[in-house]
């Protein structure tokens, strides 16, 4: 990766030439990478790396294929292709081996071409429906012969679409091994017997695991049960406070009512109340000016026996004298 040029406390040359280096690599790097185009129409042989075992008797064990796979292709309706593998060591299984066998995804259609000593032309191959997309051309069956290495390649391979044009495409080979059918199952059993050693550690891995998350899930369902118990005698709890909440409610309204009614019973008595008292008032005073008066009706009186007794002493004198 390109690391960019960070700002630092170096003198404006330094930084200048930090900067023109960074350039320099930056164009370098961008030339030097290969663009990658989008969509582009190839060629493939799949799987691009084979290994069979050494198999041939009167009943055609050993056979094996190979795929060519094309990738984005648009409006594909001809084609001409050479495939060369080693014939000392892979052959077809018929004479009649070049030209493949076309797929559903590819239609097939007419071909003309021919074979060699491992080498399998097609020189014009025109399908019935031109094909656009990525899937499976043409599937080659091939026996092995002798052990070794060949590779499977594509040569001269041409696309045309329907109206001719030459369609660009890339070419990806393969490689086929042919190795003894004892070396072959050796690998194939040591490789299980990797996997099951791997699968087996993995089983005691998981079922010390499943252990643990048993022995976890019977503590929880302890748990659950313990709360399960404490959130029914909750909810009995709950619904018994539910209802006692009801009947408090019940009583709270009616002693509501009850002391709006005494409310205003008190205010009715309130309001008597001060009308007997303005009304004891009234007779208080009333009662006052009758005694003042029955005071001044008693000195009256006694002013009048004073009187009295006066004019009897005085006319008794009188009656004396005469």
């Amino acid at each position: 990766m390109l690391k960019l040029y960070e700002r630092t406390s170096r003198t404006p040359l330094y930084q200048a030439l930090g900067l023109f280096v960074t350039i320099v690599l930056a164009i370098e790097f961008l030339l030097t990478t290969p663009l990658i185009a989008e969509s582009q129409v190839s060629l493939s042989i799949q799987p691009n790396s084979l290994e069979i075992p050494l198999i041939r008797n009167e009943y055609g064990q050993g056979r094996f294929y190979i795929e060519l796979f094309v990738s984005n292709v648009t409006n594909l309706k001809s084609f001409k292709l050479s495939l060369i593998v080693n014939g000392d060591i892979l052959s077809t299984t018929d004479d009649q081996g070049w030209y493949g066998d076309p797929t559903s995804w590819s239609g097939g259609g007419t071909s003309h071409g021919g074979t060699g000593y491992g080498s399998y032309r097609i020189s014009d191959y025109q399908l019935r429906d031109p094909i656009s997309g990525s899937g499976v051309l043409l599937k080659y069956w091939f026996v092995p012969k002798s052990i070794g290495i060949t590779q499977v390649q594509l040569k001269e391979v041409e696309f045309r679409d329907s109206t001719g044009n030459l369609i660009p495409v890339i070419v990806n080979n393969g490689v086929v091994e042919v190795v003894l059918y004892d070396g072959f199952m050796q690998a194939k059993y040591e490789a299980l017997e990797t996997d099951y050693v791997d699968v087996k550690t993995n089983y005691e891995t998981l079922s010390n695991v499943h252990d643990e998350l048993l022995l976890t899930y019977d503590n929880l369902q302890s748990k659950y049960e313990s709360l399960n118990s404490d959130y029914e005698t909750l909810n009995s709890t709950y619904i018994s406070n539910a209802a006692s909440y009801t009947s408090l409610k019940s009583e709270h309204l009616s002693l509501e009512s009850e002391h709006l009614s005494l409310e205003s019973a008190y205010a009715q008595v309130k309001l008597e109340n001060t009308q007997l008292a303005q009304g004891l008032t009234e007779v208080n005073e009333r009662n006052k000016i009758i005694m003042v008066l029955l005071y001044a009706l008693i000195g009256l009186a006694a002013v009048l026996v004073c009187i009295a007794l006066v004019l009897i002493i005085r006319n008794r004198r009188f009656s004396k004298r005469s």
